[in-house]
């Protein structure tokens, strides 16, 4: 996926790929689950680069964006589970 933002996004595809790259680091040591969501990870890597650093108001709400991330997808695996379980 992140390859394919680097090459289709207007501002993200003008930066090094070092940066991205490293802003991409980041996120993965912040709020990992965000990296499975394509606009996030976009706007994540939008600002990140244009600010070159991420101060800790931000910090707090990726965490936080990650933990509702991270219930969502496990509210969404149960439900997969239980239809699954159902239609048996």
């Amino acid at each position: 996926m992140l390859q394919e933002l680097v090459a289709t996004d207007p501002v993200l595809s003008k930066v090094s790929a070092k940066k991205v790259t490293d802003a991409c680091q980041q996120l993965l040591c912040i709020a990992p689950e965000i990296l499975k969501e394509r606009e996030l990870t976009r706007a994540f890597l939008r600002q990140a680069i244009a600010f070159h650093v991420i101060d800790p108001f931000q910090d707090q709400q990726l965490i936080h964006a990650n933990t509702q991330l991270v219930k969502q997808h496990q509210l969404q695996q149960r439900i997969k589970y239980k239809n699954l379980s159902a239609t048996k």
